[in-house]
Parts: structure tokens; sequence; C-alpha cells
């Protein structure tokens, strides 16, 4: 072991020893007290004499010592035993000492009793003990307090300090353990909402990409006799559209897949992937390419003065409108859209409009009912997330309309 490693602190002798330690300490400490109380006993012979009162100090020998080594499992039965035999044998101007092992289980009852009980069995056992002492010393109160009540109140006060400490202890684990369970909830909760956001991207993207894909390959199906040079020019638009959604997918399934923040430590020789920033609204113009190559044509119109937005309203505004691009793309059987986006001060809207038939089911029996709709349920979610409006639906002369409105406060972002 290095030398300059610190050395791990060592834990008190009283939190090293087991319950089973403790035990035969206090028998250990039972039997010398014993003998030396009989020790005593059989050479001062106190009075009264005779013997049945020696009987009757023997036994009250006994019942101080032999419940000591019980007085943690059975402190309050414990101390009622030894505190009326301290009361007898001082009674008998016998042992007044052994008052010392009455307040060792008077500290032990204390320790571990609700204050008020504890105070019931110290003033109980006080008066057994002031009792006997009393009766002892032949009245005098001073000689009777002198004789082990003061070390009954100071074995209770010691007691009732540890109780309160231990309780300060517990209460101190307990609040630790349970900020530790909050800190743990909010990490599983902060991870579930970041695996919802990562979902809802991956769909918008594999929804676009796909829309893209299934227009270009219709074309290159049809065209690939007749016009070789337009179908093969599909077939390559098919081609990049894919390596670009796999190259998202990738990045996107390879955080879902990292449970923690700390990924695995790639090999030396292995690659290392960057991981793409989410596109915000500078990459529209590649979104109106894509769109575009899908076979609609996009009128952008920008209104304002373009700003620096936060990154996470950027992002749900690049997905609002290509989710709102895609659904023209498979379901409005539309030719063109008009893109509009305005900076307001308060807030960022956007208004798509096609000139398609208005309707939300999918013009080709390729795509399932009602995907569309999802996709609108998807983009109020989005707005509603910032506290903003959402509003979508055809439109009385034809066409539908998409417009959200976003507010750009920086207490919303």
């Amino acid at each position: 072991m290095p030398d300059d490693l610190p050395e791990r602190p060592a834990r008190p002798l009283s939190r090293r020893l087991t319950a089973r330690h403790w035990t035969l300490l206090d028998g250990a400490i039972a039997t010398a007290a014993a003998a030396n109380a009989a020790a005593l006993a059989a050479t001062r012979h106190p009075e009264p004499r005779g013997l049945t009162w020696d009987l009757v100090r023997y036994a009250a020998i006994a019942a101080v010592c032999l419940p000591l080594p019980w007085r943690r499992r059975r402190p309050l039965a414990v101390l009622t035993v030894i505190s009326g035999a301290v009361g007898v044998s001082m009674a008998l101007h016998s042992n007044a000492w052994l008052v010392q092992l009455a307040t060792l289980a008077m500290y032990s009852m204390a320790a571990v009793t609700p204050r008020r009980r504890s105070l019931t069995a110290l003033a109980a056992g006080v008066l057994v003990v002031f009792g006997g002492a009393l009766a002892g010393a032949s009245g005098s109160l001073s000689g009777a307090l002198g004789s082990g009540v003061l070390l009954l109140v100071g074995g209770w006060l010691v007691g009732e300090n540890t109780r309160r400490r231990r309780a300060y202890e517990k209460t101190l684990a307990e609040r630790a353990m349970e900020r530790e369970a909050q800190r743990e909830q909010r990490i599983r909760q902060a991870a579930m909402e970041e695996r919802i956001h990562i979902a809802r991207e991956l769909h918008d993207s594999l929804a676009h990409a796909m829309s893209v894909i299934t227009m270009r390959s219709g074309i290159a199906r049809m065209l690939i006799e007749s016009r070789p040079d337009e179908a093969r020019n599909a077939l390559g638009i098919i081609e990049s559209t894919s390596r670009g959604i796999m190259q998202e997918m990738r990045l996107l399934l390879g955080v879902l897949r990292t449970p923690h923040a700390e990924a695995d430590v790639p090999e030396a020789d292995a690659p290392v992937a960057p991981v793409a920033p989410a596109p915000g609204l500078d990459h529209l113009d590649e979104l109106l390419a894509r769109v575009q190559q899908a076979g609609v044509r996009v009128d952008l119109r920008a209104e304002g003065t373009p700003r620096a937005l936060p990154d996470s309203i950027g992002r749900s505004a690049y997905r609002i409108i290509q989710e709102a691009l895609t659904n023209v793309v498979r379901h409005a059987g539309a030719t063109s859209a008009r893109l509009r986006v305005s900076y307001h001060p308060e807030d960022l809207a956007i208004e798509i409009v096609d000139n398609g038939t208005g309707g939300t089911r999918p013009a080709d029996a390729v795509a399932p009912p009602g995907t569309a709709a999802h996709g609108l349920v998807g983009m109020r979610e989005r707005v509603h997330l910032f506290g903003g409006e959402f509003s979508a639906g055809p439109l009385p002369e034809g066409g539908f309309r998409v417009l959200a409105r976003i507010p750009t406060d920086e207490d919303t972002a």
C-alpha cells in the first residue's frame, strides 16, 4: 500500500462492540460487583444482625447483580428490579455503593425509552432508592440525597442526552436517504423526458425522410424506362436522404442505449462518431430543398428581424415546420406550400399553408390512416410545452393551414 494514502479512520470502541460483547462485559461487571458485595456483607456484619437479615442482604445483592447483563434487552424491567434491590440494601446498611449499578440501569432505560415514560421510571426509581437511603441514614435527608439519588438523576440525564443524539442522527440519516431518493427520482425523470424528446425527434426525422424516399421511389419506378436520367436522379436523392436519416438514427439510438451520462470508453483504434447538433431554424434551407425534391415547392417568407432564440425553441420550431411539411408531402396532395416565419417581440409565429385537398387522411394506400393526426398532436404538444398557441385545419377556399405561436420570453425558454 502506498505510504501517501490516508489511513481509514477507526470507529469508536462503542461502535465496534457487538451486543454479545456488551453482554459479556456487563456479566463481568455483575460478577465482580457480586463478589465484592458478598465479601463486604460477610465481614462487616451491619445492623440488623441475624441469619434471616443476612439472607435478605445476599438476596438483594443477587437481585442487583444478576439482571445487569439484560439491561439492554429489558431496560425497564431490569431497572425496576435493581432499584428495588438497591433500596433494600441501603435500608439494611449494606453495600450502598451498589447504587452505581442502578445508575447504569437508569442510563440504559433512558437511552431507549421515550421521555415521558423514562421520567415516570426515574421518579419511581428515585422514590424507592431515596426511601431506602432515608431509612438507612436514620432519617437524615442530606445523607439520603448523598447516598445515590443524585447518581440516578445524573444517569437519566446522560441516557436522555444519548437518546436525543441518536434520534437526531437517525433523522439526519433519513433526510439524507430521502434526498438521495429524490435525486435519483429527478435523474430518472430527466432521463425519461429526454428519451421521450429523442423519440419525438426520431419520429419527425424518420417520417420526413420516408416521405421523401416514398415519393422519389415512385418517380424512379415510373420513369426508369422512359427517362432513365430523371430516375437516376431520384435514386440519388433517395440514397442521400437514406444516408442522412441513418446517421441521425445512429446518433439518437446511441444516446438511448447509454443508461448514464458516462459512455463506454472506446478502443484506441475505434473511430469516435461526432455528435451533431440538433437542427434549428438555420437549417431551413436544407429542409426546404428536401421537400422540393419530394415534389412540393415551398415559398419561404420571413417577417420581422431574425434574432437568436433559445436552442429549445429553435429545435421545436424546426420540428414543427418539418412535421407540417411532411404532412403536406404525404397527405395533402399539394404541389406547393407557403411558409411564413414571423419574429415578433413577444413570440415566434409559424404558418404553413398548402394548396392541397385539406384532408388529413393519406392520399396513398401505403401510409396508414390517422398518421397525420399523430403529427398534429406532436406539433401541438411542442407548442403547449412553451405555453404557446396552436391551430390547424382546412381552409374554406381549399388547402390546409397550420399556425403556431411560441412565446420567446426568457422565462418560457
